[in-house]
């Protein structure tokens, strides 16, 4: 461990860590720099055109029977150049593996993880964190799964256990899709485990993003039908609906 702790300062000292939203060098270990991060601490008080709540609190339908959704903060897209640090930081997750930028995602959603437990009183060993897999074309294109990483994190800081219990049999990346396609390539892709088990769990089930809802919301639905307790979706962002 020592000697672990020494080689990341030589590599610090010859290659600075460099914010992942502006890549500017951070000083420390973090994934943003102070100036990134104070500007990410800005972004989750966003609030709903809706019900003027922050997404952490806003509890407005998104559709595709997602409910109770822990969430961080809204974002309208997230493609490069965007102006937000959010959509800068999604569109790296997704694309270029960074484990200090799915750590950082990972404390983040595991605050408000232990929020829920404690004021629903629900017990960890009754728990599990999961994920959807990503695309299998996701996979060969970017070599791995973002949500996989920052679930297995989460896991970590709660001591929620990490459970795979869904499986993907083909299917495309959501992004390239419209809502209704969304829907149809997730119901058709997406499936149980063979080896899952959660009967009578509560499931928290990370998902980056959650966009219309499908994605979630049929995992929810198979998850339910496999005899999970309850399921509870947790995410970095969900779309702000400009129509509002």
């Amino acid at each position: 461990m020592k000697l672990k702790k020494l080689r990341d300062k030589l590599l610090d000292l010859v290659f600075p860590p460099l914010c992942a939203s502006c890549d500017e060098p951070t000083g420390n270990h973090d994934a943003l720099c102070d100036e990134c991060l104070e500007k990410y601490a800005k972004e989750q008080k966003i609030k709903c055109r809706t019900c003027h709540m922050p997404a952490s609190d806003c509890s407005c339908s998104i559709g595709n029977g997602v409910h109770g959704l822990i969430c961080s903060t809204f974002y309208t897209h997230y493609e490069a150049g965007g102006d937000r640090v959010t959509e800068k930081l999604i569109f790296s997750l997704k694309r270029e593996r960074d484990d200090k930028l799915c750590d950082f995602f990972a404390r983040e959603a595991s605050a408000k993880v232990m929020r829920h437990l404690h004021m629903m009183k629900l017990d960890v060993n009754r728990c599990v964190i999961t994920y959807p897999p990503r695309s299998e074309s996701g996979i060969r294109k970017y070599g791995f799964d973002h949500a996989r990483l920052v679930a297995a994190g989460i896991s970590h800081y709660t001591g929620i256990p990490l459970a795979v219990t869904l499986d993907r049999a083909g299917g495309d990346e959501q992004k390239k899709l419209t809502g209704s396609e969304r829907l149809r390539n997730v119901q058709t892709s997406l499936r149980i485990y063979d080896k899952a088990d959660v009967r009578g769990l509560t499931v928290f089930l990370f998902d980056d993003i959650v966009t219309t809802g499908a994605t979630v919301g049929t995992a929810s639905s198979l998850l339910k039908e496999a005899g999970a307790f309850s399921v509870i979706p947790v995410s970095i962002a969900r779309t702000e609906n400009r129509g509002r």
